[in-house]
């Protein structure tokens, strides 16, 4: 019968991550046992377990979320939401704050299907990961290999940066000057200035043709508006 599209990308996910699991374990394998008693027994249980349970040794361990993630083994959409609703309520910050700003930055995506992480580059940095955190602004305050390879680092980095720009909005009072609600805006304001810097929570509200600092702006909408932000509002309704 006709195959189902959901039913053939979970299948192929699964394959990829087979194929980078068995990879980590045949590296494991091959590293001396001095360098085996060095590994921390959770890295161990990852590659281990993560070989058995797509040889269908261990199907019991498939549903487990490991504390430590291994360089391109993909998480869940899932498991990135519940992990993002956890620490936005950790720094206080609106759930769908954060969640709205990791599916617009990348779809909450930190590797691609090679496992390779996940990036968008420009003529001078590189933006990386699921918050898509940029190595020329924050290079030099988070961890660059983290930032590539562990989804949780990323994450937590990125909603601390967010968390930084949400603050700027209420200082500045930006729930009072948008379109909408005020905790609407507060969101909006955010990600404008997570997107383009914290000095610019201005733009989902000003259009180009009104804004004093008009490189901030990417690809433009008939209105003049900057469609990030645009994204970034219909996703932010998605998950309201």
């Amino acid at each position: 019968g006709d195959s189902d599209p959901l039913t053939d990308f979970a299948n192929a996910q699964m394959i990829a991550q087979y194929k980078v699991a068995m990879a980590n374990f045949q590296k494991a394998m091959k590293m001396s046992p001095e360098d085996l008693r060095s590994l921390d027994l959770s890295t161990l249980e990852q590659i281990s377990g993560n070989a058995r349970a797509r040889n269908g040794l261990a199907p019991d361990t498939i549903a487990k979320t490991p504390e430590t993630v291994l360089p391109g083994v993909a998480p869940t959409k899932q498991q990135v939401a519940e992990y993002i609703i956890g620490e936005c309520r950790e720094i206080g910050i609106p759930e769908q704050l954060g969640l709205a700003t990791a599916a617009t930055e990348s779809e909450m995506t930190q590797f691609n299907k090679d496992g390779n992480p996940f990036r968008h580059s420009n003529s001078d940095s590189t933006d990386w990961g699921i918050m898509q955190v940029n190595d020329k602004a924050w290079g030099d305050q988070y961890d660059l290999n983290l930032l590539k390879t562990d989804w949780q680092y990323n994450v937590k980095a990125g909603l601390q940066i967010l968390k930084h720009s949400y603050d700027a909005a209420l200082k500045n009072s930006e729930g009072m000057k948008g379109p909408g609600d005020p905790n609407q805006n507060l969101a909006r304001a955010a990600y404008s200035g997570y997107n383009a810097g914290a000095g610019n929570i201005w733009r989902y509200r000003t259009p180009v043709q009104d804004a004093s600092r008009t490189g901030l702006y990417d690809v433009i909408d008939h209105e003049g508006f900057d469609m990030r932000d645009i994204r970034f509002w219909d996703n932010y309704r998605k998950f309201s």
